[in-house]
C-alpha cells in the first residue's frame, strides 16, 4: 500500500490488466492519450488510437456540420478495425486501451456489447475535466505540438464536441477521472490507478 492512500483503492497489476478492456471516453482535450499512454506503459496493455489510425482531417476554417458527419462516417470502419485486431491481442491474453473518442453513449453501448459477445471484461474511464482547462490545453496543444499532438482541432470543433458529448451515466459504472485528483496523483514511481478519483 502506497503512503497516504485510500485502503480500497484499487490497484491494477500486470496480470489483473491481462485481457482486459480499457474503455477512454471524455471530451476534447480531457486527457484520454496521456492516460492511454499511462495504461499501455504502466500495465503492458496493447494501446488502440483512432486519431493516430486515420489520415489528419483538413478541417474548413468555419463551422460545417456536414464536415463533422462525413469524418464520422469515415471513422466507423477505423472502429471496427481496431475491435477486431483487439479481439486478436486479447485472445492472446493481452490487455487493451481503446482511445476511441467514445463520446456517445451508442458508442460505449457498442463496445461493451461487444466485449460481452468475446467474454472480457471492459472498465471505462471518464476523464471529466473543466471546460476552460480542456480550452487552454487545445490552444497550446495547437501551437506546441507535444506529446499527444495528433493535427491542429479547431476551436469550432471543440465547441460542437461539447454540445454533442453525452456524459456516461451510473448505471455504465465508469471510473471518473478529475483534473484535479489524476495531477494529485501523478507522481514519480507512482502508478496510473493511485491518481484516480473513482466513482462507481
Amino acid at each position: 500500500m502506497e503512503p497516504g492512500l485510500p485502503a480500497d483503492t484499487p490497484r491494477l497489476s500486470h496480470d489483473m490488466a491481462a485481457g482486459k478492456i480499457h474503455l477512454l471516453c471524455g471530451p476534447t482535450a480531457s486527457g484520454k492519450t496521456t492516460l492511454a499512454k499511462d495504461i499501455e506503459s504502466e500495465r503492458g496493455a496493447v494501446r488502440f488510437s483512432i486519431d493516430e489510425r486515420m489520415a489528419p482531417p483538413n478541417y474548413p476554417a468555419q463551422p460545417n456540420p456536414a464536415f463533422i458527419m462525413e469524418l464520422i462516417q469515415k471513422a466507423q470502419p477505423v472502429f471496427m478495425e481496431i475491435l477486431t485486431e483487439s479481439h486478436q491481442h486479447l485472445s492472446c491474453g493481452n490487455g487493451v486501451v481503446l482511445d476511441v473518442g467514445a463520446f456517445h453513449r451508442s458508442t460505449r453501448d457498442f463496445a461493451r456489447n461487444w466485449a460481452t459477445s468475446i467474454a472480457r471484461p471492459l472498465t471505462l474511464y471518464y476523464l471529466s475535466v473543466g471546460r476552460n482547462i480542456r480550452l487552454e490545453r487545445l490552444r497550446q496543444r495547437n501551437k506546441l505540438h507535444g506529446k499527444t499532438y495528433a493535427f491542429d482541432v479547431p476551436e469550432w470543433v471543440f465547441e460542437w464536441i461539447e454540445r454533442e458529448f453525452q456524459a456516461p451515466t451510473d448505471d455504465e459504472k465508469p471510473i471518473i477521472i478529475t483534473d484535479q485528483t489524476k495531477h494529485a496523483g501523478r507522481l514519480p514511481g507512482r502508478p496510473f490507478a493511485s491518481a484516480l478519483s473513482l466513482t462507481r
